[in-house]
């Protein structure tokens, strides 16, 4: 398979929670005399794109197409983040809401240490006429879209009832759907082709103590028991530095983890939802072989080891 020329005739719909990632750079000279806290003395400040606009840059990255289908505050963070999604090439479709803020993430780095994170957001439900908004939208787009990735980090935007809507949409134009979920409810993700949670959400989902370890062969196990009962076709689990899994509903594939050096482990799930849906959406007709899609999580865990 050529991974390069495949992915750069894809056309990706990603929808979900976008969060613009704010980080300030400074030295630290003194504590203040005010708290026992270090003082930091900026000297500049950066704007990155995260959550689901993390997954639509990495797919742009790879030369892909990608639309992306968000939700924002009527703020000054909303318009950076849109101005960022045009320098990589994202296609930005944005539903603003006056009475919510933009997510937005500011890291305070001093001295390459971080010293605080100050989060502004809301994560209750969208309104209902922004509902109907993206509805009216994702109908429309989903048509000239290979497939959709569903981003979901908790923060109002991919509430039940769209949810559902959405997955109706997107199948009723038989387009595959991946998912990175956020909530234990298997329900809530009915009838999608691949549902991608780490192993912590997927203990979770299947009511496994965190602390319980589990052999892959039993992970495999409960996969295909949830596989059957919510009709789902893959997980991709992802398993930190041992590696990730794919569970079929008649195979299994333990992908190794690569050995890093681990500086900073925020964004790697996006990057593997990225790397694997850009393959997950190829092929002819859009169906893969297992051993094409065994190739696609060998990249994906390589892009996200990255």
């Amino acid at each position: 398979m050529n991974f390069k020329e495949l992915f750069s005739t894809q056309k990706i719909l990603v929808v979900g929670d976008s969060i613009l990632d704010h980080y300030v750079y400074g030295k630290v000279h003194r504590v203040s005399p005010e708290a026992p806290v270090p003082v930091v003395l900026k000297n500049r400040e950066e704007f990155f794109l995260g959550g689901a606009a993390n997954v639509a840059q990495n797919i742009t990255t790879f030369g892909a197409n990608c639309t992306l289908l968000s939700l924002v505050g009527d703020d000054g963070d909303g318009k950076i983040l849109f101005e960022k999604c045009i320098e990589k090439n994202i296609i930005p479709i944005f539903i603003e809401e006056e009475s919510r803020p933009t997510t937005k993430k500011t890291r305070v780095i001093g001295n390459k240490h971080q010293i605080v994170r100050i989060d502004v957001e809301t994560t209750c439900d969208l309104l209902e006429n922004s509902t109907l908004k993206i509805i009216e939208i994702f109908e429309k787009q989903i048509q000239s879209h290979d497939g959709v990735i569903f981003q979901d980090y908790g923060k109002g935007l991919l509430t039940d009832y769209l949810l559902a809507s959405l997955i109706e949409i997107a199948k009723k134009y038989s387009k595959k759907i991946l998912v990175d979920p956020k909530e234990p409810d298997l329900g809530r993700y009915q009838g999608i082709d691949l549902i991608k949670p780490n192993l912590s959400e997927f203990k979770t989902m299947v009511n496994i103590k965190s602390e319980e370890d589990l052999e892959i062969e039993q992970i495999v196990n409960y996969a295909q028991l949830v596989m059957e009962e919510f009709d789902y076709q893959y997980f991709l689990i992802t398993l930190s530095e041992n590696g990730m899994l794919l569970v079929g509903r008649h195979f299994s594939h333990h992908i190794p983890g690569i050995s890093v050096d681990v500086a900073d482990v925020s964004g790697a799930g996006d990057t593997v939802s990225a790397v694997f849906g850009l393959g997950f959406f190829s092929g002819e007709n859009g169906v893969l072989s297992n051993d094409d899609l065994i190739g696609v999580a060998k990249l994906a865990n390589l892009a996200g080891s990255l």
